[in-house]
């Protein structure tokens, strides 16, 4: 009888540790930021900028001002009256502009096209279905890749773009099986930057799902 309450408390101490481990998972904070990486005073002489005039303050970076509105439920603020295109610098192949109402304009055109050039090929948006935000898009004689899905899977980062002498914000938003190789037909996302560069700042950003994701 001894023998099995003791082997009941070792099971209870364990359990107690398991359940304190997965918590602390769920309450790893998301977003980062690197104060060796963003700042130097070569990348902020390119642009013409001192060091004094690079964003160090965490409540001031773009990541982690979109990190608060997506975590109080402000994920329409993020894309209203914004203008992204595709993350290939060089070309700009598809372009995407948010309206006030979340509605999303795709045009094809690159920076060797004024914008007055550029094609409209489709559109889509970000709506909202039995209170789960969703994106999709479609385009005219399939000249994009049809996509639909909830938005599950957020990852946003800010860094220095060698290339262009400027700091840029990469997005990517997806469904839960963003990170899941093993289920392609099932992985569904969109990948932007802004269209402008942003501020000077040091590096940061986060990674966070909205959902739990599946088990790999």
């Amino acid at each position: 009888m001894k023998l099995r309450i003791f082997f009941l408390v070792i099971m209870l101490v364990n359990l107690s540790i398991c359940k304190e481990k997965e918590s602390i998972v769920e309450d790893v904070e998301p977003f980062y930021m690197d104060a060796a990486s963003g700042c130097s005073s070569k990348e902020n002489r390119n642009i013409g900028k001192s060091h004094s005039d690079c964003v160090t303050k965490r409540d001031e970076l773009n990541c982690y001002r979109m990190l608060l509105d997506v975590q109080f439920s402000k994920m329409n603020q993020i894309f209203k009256n914004s203008k992204w295109t595709s993350p290939d610098f060089n070309e700009h192949t598809y372009n995407y502009y948010f309206d006030q109402k979340g509605n999303v304009t795709i045009l094809a055109g690159g920076p060797s096209e004024t914008q007055e050039e550029y094609e409209h090929i489709g559109k889509g948006g970000i709506y909202e279905e039995n209170k789960t935000l969703l994106y999709e898009h479609h385009c005219d004689q399939e000249k994009c890749e049809k996509l639909n899905f909830p938005i599950e899977y957020i990852n946003c980062a800010v860094r220095y773009f060698e290339h262009g002498e400027e700091y840029r914000l990469f997005l990517i938003i997806g469904n839960k099986y963003y990170n899941h190789y093993d289920f392609p037909e099932k992985r569904k996302f969109l990948s932007i930057v802004l269209e402008d560069p942003v501020e000077p700042q040091i590096e940061n950003g986060f990674e966070l799902y909205l959902v739990p994701p599946p088990v790999k």
